[in-house]
C-alpha cells in the first residue's frame, strides 16, 4: 500500500491537470400585442476539471448548474413549473490536434446525463452522448482561453406526466446557434 501511495504521489506531481469552465447568462421575452407571454431567464455555470494523458488526449468531467426561469409548460392537461434547478454530468474524452501557434483545435466526446429539478413531482432526467468542436488559445503557460463550437449528439429525456411517461429522442447537428467561451487553468507542480 505505501509503494502504491508513493507511486501515485509521484504521478500526480508530473501530471498535467487542468481546471476550467464557462458561465453565461441568457435571457429573451416573448411578446404578443404588448402582452407579455413568457420571460426566459438562464444562468449557467459549467466548471470542468480534466487530465491530459499526452501532447494529443485527454480526459475530464464537467458538471453544469443552471438556473432556469420561464412560463409555466401545460402537457396532457397538467401545468408543470417552467422555473427550475438543473445539474448535469458529462464525461469527455478529448483528442488534440497539432497545434498552430497558440491554438490548438481539439474534439470533446462523450456521454451526458442531465436532471431538471422542477418545484413539482415532474422532474425531466436526460441522458445521451454528444461531441463539440473547441479551440483553445494559450495565453500563457498556465491559462488559456477556451470556445467551442457546434453541438452533435444525441438525447433521450423523459418526464412523469399524470402517472404518465412522456418521452423524447432529439438529434442534434447545431452548428450556428451553439457557440461558447471558457478559461482553463494548467495545475502542474
Amino acid at each position: 500500500m505505501v509503494i502504491g501511495l508513493v507511486c501515485l504521489t509521484a504521478f500526480a506531481a508530473h501530471a498535467q491537470w487542468w481546471v476550467g469552465g464557462s458561465v453565461s447568462l441568457r435571457y429573451n421575452s416573448t411578446t404578443l400585442n404588448s402582452f407579455t407571454m413568457d420571460d426566459r431567464l438562464v444562468v449557467r455555470i459549467a466548471p470542468e476539471a480534466g487530465y491530459n494523458i499526452n501532447a494529443h488526449w485527454a480526459v475530464g468531467m464537467a458538471v453544469g448548474y443552471a438556473y432556469l426561469q420561464h412560463a409555466n409548460i401545460t402537457v396532457l392537461n397538467q401545468t408543470l413549473p417552467g422555473s427550475g434547478n438543473e445539474v448535469s454530468f458529462k464525461p469527455f474524452a478529448r483528442y488534440i490536434f497539432k497545434p498552430l501557434g497558440r491554438c490548438r483545435f481539439y474534439i470533446d466526446a462523450g456521454p451526458a446525463y442531465t436532471l431538471l429539478a422542477r418545484n413539482s413531482d415532474s422532474n425531466l432526467n436526460a441522458i445521451g452522448l454528444r461531441a463539440n468542436i473547441g479551440v483553445m488559445v494559450d495565453i500563457s503557460r498556465r491559462f488559456a482561453l477556451t470556445g467551442y463550437l457546434g453541438d452533435i449528439g444525441y438525447q433521450h429525456s423523459w418526464v412523469k406526466v399524470n402517472r404518465m411517461t412522456v418521452r423524447d429522442n432529439e438529434f442534434r447537428f447545431d452548428v450556428v446557434n451553439n457557440f461558447g467561451l471558457g478559461v482553463v487553468v494548467k495545475i502542474d507542480n
